[in-house]
């Protein structure tokens, strides 16, 4: 047991809370590096994890992988927020693929401060991605992207599947949506 760190004028009622609590704090330090780790953290404590790694969204509903990947790529897409380089990061660690357009790279130019973004999300599994699934990787753009800018988004699905031994089909799905920052 960790000796008390109360001091000699506590009350029995913190002494006992100090008693009781004392188990939380039994955790070899050898395995700390394994919790913090997002590839050998335990699924259970994955959440707490992208806490200290400062990750602000989170779902149970991701899958493994991306919860695991979302917390890697944290730091590095939180030093590039505001940049295209942050909204690709933000994108691969869902495990998707975007192709973005700036406002000054199409013929005629847009806007400004405004960029067309084609999301394909990558079935990860024989199910397609859910509605929420997608609305949280929309999330996630809109916090990484640069706070003026505006964009037009279309987004395809991306699955695979064999056609007998030869062949591999790809449908794409688009819908177009247009965001808008709130007054």
């Amino acid at each position: 047991m960790i000796p008390s760190l109360l001091p000699p004028n506590s009350t029995s009622l913190e002494r006992a809370i100090e008693k009781t609590s004392a188990r939380n704090f039994e955790l070899p330090a050898e395995h700390i590096k394994e919790i913090w780790n997002p590839e050998t953290c335990p699924t259970a404590l994955l959440p707490y994890c992208a806490v200290n790694n400062g990750l602000s969204q989170w779902s149970d509903d991701w899958p493994d992988n991306v919860k695991r990947q979302r917390i890697a790529s944290a730091i590095k897409i939180a030093r590039h927020m505001g940049t295209v380089k942050s909204i690709k990061d933000v994108v691969e660690a869902f495990g998707s693929a975007v192709v973005l357009r700036e406002w000054f790279e199409v013929t005629p130019h847009g806007a400004p401060h405004t960029f067309d973004l084609v999301l394909t999300v990558n079935s990860q599994s024989d199910a397609a991605p859910t509605a929420k699934y997608v609305d949280d990787i929309i999330r996630a753009i809109v916090a990484a992207k640069p706070a003026r800018s505006q964009f037009a988004f279309t987004m395809g699905i991306d699955t695979a599947g064999k056609i007998g031994e030869i062949g591999v089909a790809r449908p794409a799905i688009s819908a177009h949506l247009i965001t808008e920052e709130a007054a």
